[in-house]
């Protein structure tokens, strides 16, 4: 964790690579917690395993009173993206730290839709 530049490093395990991605200010409390809370010398603050993660979260849902919806992560990860894209960050760059290749299909029609939106203002 890069704690001046409020970054950490994510570990995907599907392509054995790590990406950069920011710190919001939600979760910068909690993580500097975390780590004061992590024995001497940790390298991980946080980890979730791959065996059994739906059924925990689940758990964890359930304990805090909220409702558990299909496709846990996927549906977090859109949650997340739609959230930065409210905040008006730009799409490449969420696109990267949620581990969406920009020339995926999904950010080919982003960019179509932003391109065909941009023109149709420059109409009015």
């Amino acid at each position: 964790m890069d704690w001046l530049q409020r970054r950490l490093t994510v570990y995907a395990a599907k392509t054995d690579s790590e990406r950069l991605v920011p710190i919001f200010p939600v979760l910068y409390h909690l993580l500097r917690d975390a780590c004061e809370l992590a024995p001497a010398g940790s390298t991980r603050v946080v980890t979730v395993s791959k065996y059994n993660r739906h059924r925990r979260f689940r758990q964890i849902l359930r304990r805090a009173g909220i409702s558990v919806w299909p496709d846990l992560f996927q549906t977090l990860r859109r949650s997340c993206e739609s959230h930065m894209a409210s905040m008006g960050l730009p799409q490449h760059a969420v696109s990267a730290w949620i581990g969406i290749p920009w020339l995926s299909p999904r950010n080919t029609i982003y960019r179509c839709l932003q391109s065909y939106s941009t023109e149709q203002q420059a109409q009015q």
